[in-house]
């Protein structure tokens, strides 16, 4: 099927080489095109036990899972490869928590509660300890001087916290699995 495809090596995974390979050999990207950003970061998506290889169970577990958002719905509607792209690293993390927080809760208030110690204000210690705890910006190599200005992102009011709805208005449309199938599709 489609894994085997993928799978250039016949080893029974996915690496990154495997990976851009196939998106030349078997999609017909060009691979000029191919941004290694973007790359890594799909690769990222599709290996789910963060392994450094994609599993027959990752690669079903994207076509098969739950997709009730659809393709066209998925906040991040940017494509995989693009010839100019500027890194909005702001925008890229945003967009990682909120995959890590769609993978990991069934809702936004779930992750609100839980992160927040189950407190109506969430807080920039709360917001700091969650990511330290889940790695969930991992590779983004932030230091505290810039966790400081995503939670400020976050905080339209500039009050020093976030409510529930500072939280559903950044993380509320995410859907793992519907962006896996997004970042494949607009490949």
């Amino acid at each position: 099927g489609a894994f085997k495809s993928f799978d250039i090596d016949f080893d029974g995974f996915i690496d990154k080489n495997d990976l851009e390979k196939a998106l030349v050999d078997v999609l017909k990207i060009a691979k000029h095109t191919i941004i290694p950003a973007k790359l890594e970061r799909l690769f990222r998506l599709l290996d789910q036990y963060k392994t450094g290889r994609i599993q027959l169970a990752d690669f079903r577990r994207l076509l098969e899972g739950d997709n009730q958002l659809g393709f066209e719905t998925t906040v991040n509607k940017t494509r995989l490869f693009s010839p100019q792209e500027t890194f909005d690293w702001k925008l890229n993390a945003t967009q990682q928590l909120g995959l890590v927080l769609s993978r990991k809760y069934t809702s936004a208030e779930e992750s609100f509660e839980d992160i927040g110690n189950k407190l109506s204000k969430l807080t920039f210690e709360h917001f700091t300890q969650f990511i330290e705890k889940s790695r969930a910006l991992h590779g983004f190599n932030l230091t505290l001087p810039l966790l400081n200005q995503l939670f400020a992102q976050l905080d339209p009011h500039k009050k020093g916290y976030l409510k529930l709805n500072d939280w559903k208005n950044a993380f509320q449309g995410y859907s793992y699995s519907s962006q896996c199938l997004a970042e494949l599709k607009n490949m």
